[in-house]
C-alpha cells in the first residue's frame, strides 16, 4: 500500500503546477462529495450495528462525529492536491463553514417553534457547524504557521 501511495504522490508531484492548480478543484469536489455520504454511513454504521446505540440518545453526536471523518480525509486532500497556498484554500473553506454558521444563527433568531422531540434541531446543526470551524480553522493555522515557518 505504501508503494502505490508513494506511486500516485510522486506521479502527481510530476504534473506542471498549472495543470495541478486545474485538476485540484475537480478532484476535491469529487473527494468532498464522495467521502461526505461514506462517513455519514460509516458513523451511523459503527453507532447503530456495531455499538448498538439506538438512533435518539446519538441524535447530535452523530453528525459531529461524520463531520470529523468527513474533514480527517478532506483537509489532508487539500494540503496534497493544492499546489501551493493551501491554507488560503482551507481558509476560504472556513469561510463557507462560517457563513453557514451565521445562516444557522439567523436561522434559530428568525424560528418561534422549538424542536420537536428527537428532531435534529437548529441549535444541533449550529454546534455541528462549530465542530466543523473550528476544526478547519485550527487546520488552516497549522498549515499557515508550517508554511512561514519555510
Amino acid at each position: 500500500m505504501r508503494t502505490t501511495a508513494a506511486y500516485f504522490s510522486d506521479q502527481w508531484l510530476r504534473v506542471p503546477s498549472a495543470v495541478r492548480w486545474i485538476l485540484c478543484w475537480p478532484l476535491l469536489a469529487t473527494i468532498y462529495v464522495t467521502v461526505f455520504p461514506l462517513a455519514d454511513l460509516a458513523v451511523n454504521m459503527v453507532i447503530q450495528v456495531a455499538l448498538g446505540i439506538s438512533w435518539q440518545p446519538v441524535l447530535l453526536m452523530a453528525p459531529v462525529l461524520s463531520d470529523i471523518v468527513h474533514m480527517a480525509v478532506v483537509l489532508p486532500s487539500i494540503r496534497f492536491l493544492v499546489p501551493s497556498r493551501q491554507h488560503f484554500v482551507v481558509f476560504g473553506f472556513a469561510v463557507i463553514v462560517l457563513l453557514a454558521t451565521l445562516l444557522t444563527l439567523i436561522e434559530i433568531w428568525q424560528t418561534d417553534r422549538p424542536s420537536l422531540p428527537g428532531e435534529y434541531s437548529a441549535a444541533d446543526r449550529l454546534v455541528n457547524c462549530l465542530v466543523v470551524l473550528a476544526i478547519v480553522s485550527w487546520y488552516g493555522w497549522r498549515i499557515r504557521k508550517t508554511t512561514v515557518r519555510q
